[in-house]
């Protein structure tokens, strides 16, 4: 009986990180849907405010994405996107 009980729990312990690791790829995704949308407004010469703006973004993540690029220009929106997690 202990042992069924102990596999349940690992069966719900298994499914949460599943569902933990689902959520944190879903807003991984959007983070870098939101750099690659920064960088194409940084390639056509817009300032941080109006990105943020455009993007109904706060200023300091676009700040974020902009230093990281300029430090980086050759990593990739997922490269700037761990390090902004991070």
């Amino acid at each position: 009986m202990a042992e069924l009980e102990r596999a349940d729990r690992q069966r719900e312990w298994l499914e949460q990180g599943k569902r933990m690791g689902k959520q944190e790829g879903m807003e991984r995704g959007e983070l870098c849907k939101v750099i690659k949308l920064v960088l194409k407004n940084m390639k056509k010469g817009k300032s941080i405010s109006e990105i943020a703006e455009i993007l109904d973004e706060d200023e300091t993540v676009i700040r974020q994405i902009f230093i990281c690029h300029e430090e980086h220009p050759e990593w990739t929106a997922d490269q700037i996107a761990t390090r902004i997690r991070n």
